[in-house]
């Protein structure tokens, strides 16, 4: 299995969570003039999450990978 197969992998798992995580986080708003664009803006926020965390892996891999050769 190489590298970017488990991102694949990481990332469709991240989705799914993502998806169910903003929809239980609004089913409050269920049915209401809210709840679409709550469910949109907490899929925004842990996209942004996870695009941070990502760009922080990548630094360092390539900090790592630099000091390595």
């Amino acid at each position: 299995v190489t590298g970017k197969q488990r991102l694949e992998k990481a990332q469709s798992a991240w989705a799914e969570y993502r998806e169910t995580e903003a929809a239980f986080l609004c089913h409050h708003l269920a049915g209401g003039p809210y709840e679409r664009m709550e469910y949109y803006a907490k899929l925004r926020k842990e996209t942004d999450r996870r695009t941070r965390e990502l760009m922080q892996s990548y630094e360092w891999l390539r900090q790592n990978a630099i000091k390595t050769q």
